[in-house]
């Protein structure tokens, strides 16, 4: 089973907030009902998945994707989401990779993520 946990992006101090709580007053708790854009955390959940060098891959994540190939030196970065068919990530040239089509995290590494490093969004591409 998928562990699940929470960090959050403080909107107002800009601040990345590492295992947040999450609670509901309800029996049940749904995500869509829990969170709303005026929230000063922003919650960003845990993938269930570690990168290449063992880093929690999560909601937000800037990812590079390295060739298969190790004579190919190229990598593409591209932005980790959820959706409601559930985890995929989007290139930053708009093209969307479904929960089916995901690589396997041993090809991926975290470099940072859209709140912090949104600089790192522009550059899809390197080859050496």
């Amino acid at each position: 089973m998928r562990e699940i946990k929470f960090r959050g992006w403080n909107k107002q101090s800009h601040i990345m907030v590492d295992n947040i709580q999450v609670f509901s007053p309800k029996d049940t708790f749904n995500l869509n009902d829990a969170f709303d854009e005026d929230m000063i955390v922003l919650p960003l959940q845990y993938t269930g998945l570690k990168d290449k060098n063992g880093v929690e891959i999560y909601e937000g994540d800037i990812v590079e994707l390295h060739s298969w190939k190790p004579s190919v030196k190229e990598t593409k970065r591209q932005v980790v989401e959820w959706a409601c068919s559930g985890l995929r990530m989007r290139r930053v040239d708009g093209a969307v990779l479904g929960h089916g089509d995901l690589p396997p995290s041993s090809r991926l590494e975290v470099i940072g993520n859209i709140y912090e490093n949104p600089e790192l969004v522009t550059n899809t591409t390197e080859e050496g």
